[in-house]
C-alpha cells in the first residue's frame, strides 16, 4: 500500500473489486500478510506484460513527437 500510496484499507477494497469483477481470488490472505493464488500470479503476469506494452508505446510515441521516428517513402521515375 505504501509503495502504491494509498492506505491499506483502500488497496484491500481495490483488490477485493477486481477480484469480484474478474470473479476469481487473486490473492490468499494468510497470517503474515498475503500470497497470491495461481490465478493471482497468472494475471499478475498478464499486468506487467500490459504495464511493459503501455511503457512501450509510450516511449514510441515520445519518439514520433520528437521526429525520430516515422516513415520516409521515395518515389522514383521511370529509369532509363
Amino acid at each position: 500500500a505504501a509503495r502504491l500510496h494509498l492506505s491499506q484499507p483502500a488497496l484491500s477494497r481495490s483488490i477485493q473489486s477486481l477480484e469480484a469483477e474478474l470473479g476469481l481470488m487473486l490473492f490468499e490472505r494468510v497470517a503474515t500478510g498475503v500470497v497470491p493464488t495461481a490465478a493471482g500470479a497468472a494475471v499478475i503476469d498478464e499486468a506487467r506484460s500490459l504495464i511493459g506494452q503501455a511503457d512501450g508505446l509510450k516511449a514510441h510515441a515520445q519518439r514520433l513527437a520528437r521526429g525520430e521516428t516515422g516513415r520516409v517513402r521515395i518515389g522514383l521515375g521511370p529509369m532509363f
